[in-house]
């Protein structure tokens, strides 16, 4: 109930702001009270309510001071001048008082008549807001159809009841409260309207005010329109306070339509119009193209053992003139080939992520970001075999395909083709995940490796930063245990560096330098321990066996280095040179090869 009071609250304030036929400026002090008076008395009406249907205690100063805690934040709030200190603390003062008038009203009427006949404190509630946000809206509503030139009507801008639930969240609070609220809404809201548009009409003759407020309004809507749809265009958050400020900062109102040729009255009249419409503009333009582009921009496939194309059709805006149009391509698309899934009742569905790119680090981004999702009970599918995932692109050979695991983005293997950019997801259980195409302009060959049968491994790594392209790799050389530590370390956390303390004190740690984090890791998980009880041997070169025994402990008895060895040869046309003999040592190509190749069906990164 109190954040419902709240968003009433905050709709009330709104409310008085935008209507013309309020002036904060005046500077006749009783006028100045009766102002402060009148708003403060409703609005402490509210709050009193909401203090006895919440149950507390009956206390008018805290629930003011929960508004307005400060006078500088009345100020601010109200869009006072903050140079009429006379006029200011006359309504500071008119509303003080009201309100804590309208605050025990409120709670004693509501405790009377609750005690009287027994009527729900919900339904109570529920009529006097009712009341109270219809008088509100349907005097704004009447004064700006009057403004546009509309008839008398009331039903012409009113809204139906479910458009009523979602903007004062009724559907939040209870029953009783909301079919009472609605109720009241309707009954008082042609009544309203009706007094409101006559008593508009009747001030028909203020011409330079009214021609002010209506020509703002005119300008207003359309430059809120173009603002809030620049805005989505650019992937900001919807926020009009924000974008109107730095309209006004970059020319003001005065100067941007030469008001400084009319009259006081018409300028004070233009703003007021001009805003009021700029934020309604702004946010019905933000709202309804994001919405309509949302709703289209979601793609799900049921997918089966047939060949399946699961393709996302991107709906985005131009606009030319101030007009929008809305464009449709297929940035990217999912090849699922025949008897890669076995389900009768799984969806892949692709969208497009409209929040800003994060963990960027020194890369660029080249296309936006896609969720491609598993809709099934398990969130899960097994790929029988590989997937092909590919982006419609046009430019750096640098481009990569990246993942966003583990809070940054990691490298896919990656090729190119005409007019596409593309990689494979492996045979996998897919669960999904964030995708997008990144430039890494800082990426360096390992020259010396060019034409290595493992270069295309080895790649991976650099991208992926496990390996360091400034200092010559040799990858024919044999691995050390500590290389091997740091390779197994920097691809579960990547580069999220994390301190791990030693759980062993070995007594050759002085030659741990630059890898005592991995080490230490591998020590304290347990999937490396000394070659003696108390000695490491890190620059000692690590064999076949070693490196079997110890991915056996990561991947829980499911690695078997023959398997390594035949993928090798049948896709690398490299022969292990392990020859029968796991008590060799393993050379740094053939790691990273193992590595990039587990890393397909259980990828480490994720830890």
């Amino acid at each position: 109930m109190k954040k419902i009071i709240k968003v009433l609250l905050s709709i009330i304030i709104i409310s008085i702001l935008i209507l013309p036929m309020f002036s904060f400026a005046k500077v006749d002090l009783e006028q100045a009270y009766s102002d402060g008076a009148r708003w403060g008395g409703e609005t402490g009406r509210v709050y009193g309510y909401r203090d006895l249907v919440n149950e507390e205690q009956s206390d008018w100063y805290k629930a003011y001071l929960s508004v307005f805690p400060t006078n500088s934040s009345f100020i601010e709030f109200f869009n006072l001048d903050e140079d009429e200190d006379d006029y200011n603390r006359e309504f500071i003062r008119g509303y003080r008082t009201q309100f804590s008038e309208g605050y025990k009203a409120g709670y004693k009427n509501l405790v009377e008549d609750y005690d009287g006949d027994g009527v729900s404190p919900s339904e109570i509630a529920g009529i006097e807001h009712g009341k109270f946000l219809a008088e509100l809206d349907a005097a704004q509503t009447a004064l700006k159809d009057f403004t546009e030139g509309e008839y008398n009507d009331w039903t012409l801008n009113y809204q139906n009841e479910l458009s009523l639930k979602v903007k004062y969240k009724l559907y939040k609070d209870n029953a009783i409260y909301m079919d009472a609220f609605l109720e009241s809404y309707k009954e008082n809201y042609e009544i309203a309207y009706k007094e409101a548009f006559r008593e508009a009409n009747n001030e028909s003759s203020l011409a330079p005010e009214s021609n002010g407020y209506d020509q703002g309004y005119s300008l207003g809507t359309a430059k809120g329109e173009a603002d809030g749809l620049l805005d989505l265009v650019n992937g900001n958050l919807s926020n009009w306070q924000k974008a109107y400020n730095n309209l006004i900062e970059a020319n003001s109102l005065v100067f941007r339509y030469n008001l400084y040729r009319d009259n006081k009255e018409y300028n004070e009249s233009f703003s007021g119009g001009f805003k009021a419409a700029y934020e309604i503009a702004y946010q019905d333009m933000y709202q309804t193209v994001n919405y309509e582009i949302e709703t289209k921009n979601i793609n799900y496939v049921k997918v089966d053992t047939t060949e399946k194309i699961v393709e996302y059709n991107s709906y985005s805006v131009d606009m030319v003139g101030g007009s929008k149009s809305i464009n449709t391509s297929t940035p990217l698309y999912l090849e699922l080939s025949e008897g890669t899934v076995y389900s009768t009742n799984t969806y892949i569905g692709i969208k497009e992520d409209q929040f800003p790119i994060r963990k960027l680090g020194e890369k660029i981004q080249g296309t936006s970001v896609y969720d491609i999702d598993v809709i099934n009970d398990e969130f899960s599918i097994k790929f029988q075999k590989p997937v092909k995932l590919s982006f419609n692109f046009y430019g750096s050979s640098s481009a990569g395909i990246y993942k966003f695991v583990n809070q940054e983005w990691m490298y896919l293997p990656t090729s190119f083709a005409a007019g596409e950019i593309y990689t494979y997801i492996p045979s996998v259980d897919f669960k999904g995940g964030k995708y997008a195409v990144l430039i890494d302009n800082d990426y360096r060959p390992l020259n010396e490796a060019l034409l290595h049968w493992a270069y295309s491994d080895i790649k991976v790594f650099i991208k992926r930063e496990s390996i360091d392209s400034s200092v010559n790799f040799n990858p024919d050389n044999y691995m050390t245990r500590k290389e091997f530590s740091r390779m197994i370390y920097k691809n579960t956390f990547g580069t999220n560096e994390k301190v791990f303390n030693p759980t062993v004190d070995f007594v050759d740690k002085e030659l741990f330098v630059g890898y005592e984090n991995a080490i230490n890791y591998m020590v304290l998980k347990g999937y490396m321990n000394g070659i003696a009880v108390d000695i490491f041997d890190s620059d000692g070169y690590i064999t076949y066996n070693q490196v079997e025994v110890v991915m056996n402990r990561i991947l829980k008895n499911e690695f078997k280095w023959e398997d390594i060895a035949n993928s090798m040869l049948s896709e690398r046309f490299n022969k292990s040179k392990v020859n029968d003999y796991k008590s060799n040592y393993i050379n740094k190509a053939e790691v990273v090869y193992m590595l990039n190749n587990v890393l397909g069906s259980k990828v480490l990164f994720d830890e």
